[in-house]
């Protein structure tokens, strides 16, 4: 996660903090690293980020 708040202003930072807090991240994780195939998480919190809340103003 981003330490900056001035970085946390998307729909894909609010999913992350979510999946974090709740062990989802580290779940999908753990078995990526097992299969070897790349969840696409960081793609997905680029993408929706572009999605702006008016969350953390």
């Amino acid at each position: 996660m981003r330490k900056n708040e001035e970085d946390h202003k998307g729909l894909g930072d609010l999913v992350e903090l979510f999946t974090t807090f709740t062990g989802i991240k580290w779940i999908v994780k753990k078995f990526s690293k097992i299969t070897g195939i790349d969840c696409g998480c960081d793609k997905r919190r680029d993408n929706w980020n572009k999605i702006k809340l008016d969350r953390w103003n």
